[in-house]
């Protein structure tokens, strides 16, 4: 390939990236060497260039959305002439926030909204049972990490005591480091409880409490005759009786999200059908290839034996 027609291949596939939009790509931003100082690209004011990597020019700019203090980043040219980059985020919606004043957490009263730390946690000041002020993280509220204050937390753990009930759970064994050994009520063994949980009534049981069946309810073909044993890992089963007569135990889990709805009849009938199915189109095909074939293979055979 000469100089000449190498140019011109180059020149028509530079073309071809530019595309139709007429955008310039980012290898001709950086042969052309654009100059968008003092320039407004939504609410980026451009200040002056800066770095220079190999993945193109950066340019310094000023946030002027309102944000105080404004905001100066190095956005990338591309992004900039390309409408990617806007904006440092303060024309964004703001975050809703859950109102938590005035509701009671365990032993923390909520008395009002604080603000929203670096890593955009919201705060509320609260008050504990025993009068002690602390700011507490709306999660740490939710999910029952903190039930009250360090002194009266202290205090619900050394209320635990061995051989008794809290719940539907029986203490069997301390553990250690605020672990206790239970065994609930249906039988199912917990092996780790934890001592603030049981105190502040947070956990009750191992789970059967939200599991119990409803007699006669029916899913798929089978309907719910009782509660079954312990499956793994503290899961429990349900006694259910198939449309077909058959009496399966299966868990609470997998039948609610639909991945068993039958002892497997329903999969054995499914599998016949299939496969009379496949059997049917397989002869009705063999049939039409064979009655296609055949209008070629007569006259050829006429002609043979005319010959």
């Amino acid at each position: 390939m000469s100089i000449v027609s190498h140019r011109g291949w180059l020149q028509a596939s530079r073309q071809r990236m530019e595309g139709s939009s007429g955008m310039p790509s980012v290898a001709t931003k950086k042969a052309t060497g654009l100059d968008l100082r003092f320039q407004s690209f939504g609410q980026w004011c451009v200040l002056g260039k800066g770095k220079k990597t190999a993945h193109g020019q950066f340019w310094i700019c000023q946030c002027q959305g309102g944000c105080q203090p404004s905001t100066q980043a190095q956005i990338h040219e591309a992004a900039l002439v390309e409408g990617r980059a806007q904006s440092c985020g303060c024309d964004r919606k703001p975050r809703r926030i859950l109102n938590f004043t005035g509701l009671q957490f365990t032993n923390w009263l909520v008395l009002s909204y604080i603000a929203n730390d670096k890593r955009k946690a919201t705060y509320f000041l609260c008050q504990c049972l025993c009068g002690t002020k602390k700011e507490v993280a709306s999660n740490s509220l939710k999910t029952g990490d903190s039930n009250g204050c360090k002194a009266c937390q202290n205090n619900n753990i050394k209320r635990i005591k061995k051989n008794n009930w809290y719940g539907n759970l029986f203490t069997m064994k301390d553990l250690g480091n605020g672990l206790w050994h239970c065994r609930c009520i249906c039988g199912v063994e917990k092996k780790k409880v934890r001592a603030e949980h049981l105190a502040s009534g947070r956990t009750k049981s191992c789970g059967c409490r939200q599991s119990i069946p409803v007699l006669g309810r029916i899913f798929g073909r089978l309907s719910v005759l009782s509660l079954g044993g312990a499956l793994k890992y503290g899961h429990r089963a349900v006694r259910y009786q198939c449309s077909c007569g058959n009496i399966v135990e299966v868990g609470r889990a997998s039948m609610i999200a639909g991945d068993t709805k039958s002892c497997g009849c329903l999969m054995r009938e499914q599998s016949a059908n299939t496969l009379q199915k496949y059997n049917k189109s397989r002869r009705q095909w063999t049939q039409n290839n064979t009655a296609f074939w055949q209008q070629f293979a007569t006259p050829a055979l006429a002609t043979l034996e005319g010959a």
